[in-house]
C-alpha cells in the first residue's frame, strides 16, 4: 500500500458508499413516516 493514488481511490469508493447508505436510509425512514401520517389521518376519519 505504498500507492497514495489507490489510497484515495479506496477512500472515495468507501465516502460513496457511505453517503449512498445514508441517503438510502433517509428515504427509508421519511417513506415510513410518510406512511404513519397517512395511516393517522385514516384512523381520524
Amino acid at each position: 500500500m505504498n500507492n497514495p493514488e489507490q489510497l484515495i481511490i479506496y477512500l472515495d469508493i468507501f465516502a460513496f458508499l457511505l453517503l449512498l447508505a445514508f441517503f438510502i436510509l433517509l428515504f427509508k425512514s421519511s417513506s415510513l413516516f410518510i406512511n404513519k401520517k397517512i395511516m393517522a389521518e385514516f384512523n381520524l376519519m
